[in-house]
């Protein structure tokens, strides 16, 4: 009886020693994990480097006032003590009412301050601008020419190009599960920032291209240039009215004109004066202006050329960022699979 009861838990425990062994053995097997070289993986990642694209060339056609032959030669026939007929002319066109309001403005001490170039007063401003409504001075009156830019009109709208550039929002990566996942998780972000940084280095370089291209921008000097040309053209105007009146005032001294000839024709060099001032003016504002419109052109342009050359950049790095997610996604799958695993 003892040697049966003997037998039968030496046969258990024998059982027991060799179930235990192949459990062990064969948790040894499904633990086993072959982790591959991944790095060659994503061999050759990198951002092409652009060549900045040039921003398409500004334009800009100067403005200018053109004045008529007939003023130099009234200047120099009353220079010479003769009456110029151009002058005879347009003094029979002067309306009455416009000569007599002019005449009753016009005083001396009004005068005087004109030609010391202080400002023509209200009343009087306005009727000579009637006397330069009736036509009568057209001979002597000047044709300004108002810039361009771009072959546009001053006051034109202009173009504002330019576009937004984005890059897709980035795919999350999945987390790892083993040593495996790990390698090619550590290989895949090697490679992406070897594109995030190339990409940076493209963004800097377009950004310097970019504010070296807007300092043509910089319309200072312009502006100054035109303020400099209106304050020699005011001053060339206001010799031309001296040195006129004067011809006109020795022409009445040696009576080669008469007491009425001489109001009417000092009432017509006025009127030339007023409308080439109000020109001068016109133009200097007009300058300003294309002097902002240039400055605007030109950086619409240089951005133009940025926005152009970051979507290059955007869009070959997507493309590459792309084709890395997708070896990273596959052989992340093939590391989650190895060994039939979940």
């Amino acid at each position: 009886m003892k040697s049966i009861k003997f037998t039968f838990f030496g046969k258990a425990f024998m059982l027991a020693f060799l179930m235990f062994g192949l459990v062990n053995c064969n948790k040894d097997k499904v633990e086993e994990e072959v982790i591959p070289d991944f790095s060659k993986t994503f061999a050759g990642v990198a951002v092409t480097p652009i060549t900045v694209t040039k921003p398409a060339a500004t334009t800009v056609t100067p403005g200018s006032i053109t004045t008529p032959p007939a003023v130099a030669a009234t200047a120099a026939a009353l220079a010479a003590g003769t009456v110029p007929a151009d002058l005879s002319a347009a003094a029979s066109k002067v309306p009455e009412a416009t000569a007599t309001a002019i005449s009753t403005g016009l005083t001396p001490a009004v005068l005087a301050d004109i030609q010391a170039g202080k400002a023509i007063p209200t009343a009087l401003a306005n009727s000579l601008a009637d006397l330069i409504k009736s036509g009568a001075a057209n001979a002597f009156l000047s044709t300004i020419t108002l810039p361009s830019v771009d072959g546009k009109p001053v006051g034109g709208r202009l173009a504002a190009p330019g576009t937004s550039n984005t890059v897709k929002a980035e795919q999350e990566m999945l987390s790892t599960m083993n040593a495996c996942n790990d390698k090619i998780k550590e290989a895949y972000d090697a490679a992406k920032k070897i594109l995030d940084d190339g990409k940076v280095a493209e963004y800097a370089k377009i950004k310097a291209a970019y504010d070296e291209n807007i300092k043509a921008g910089v319309v200072t000097a312009d502006k100054d240039a035109a303020l400099k040309k209106k304050n020699d053209a005011l001053a060339s105007n206001l010799a031309f009215l001296n040195a006129t009146l004067t011809g006109i005032s020795q022409a009445l001294v040696k009576k080669t004109i008469t007491a009425e000839q001489n109001v009417l024709f000092t009432a017509i060099v006025l009127g030339i004066f007023k409308d080439a001032n109000d020109k001068v003016e016109a133009l200097y504002k007009a300058e300003v202006a294309a002097a902002d419109a240039k400055s605007k052109a030109i950086t619409d342009k240089a951005k133009a050329a940025s926005d152009s050359d970051t979507k290059k950049v955007n869009d070959e790095y997507q493309t590459k960022l792309d084709a890395l997610i997708k070896t990273y996604s596959d052989e992340n799958n093939k590391c989650h699979n190895q060994g039939g695993g979940n």
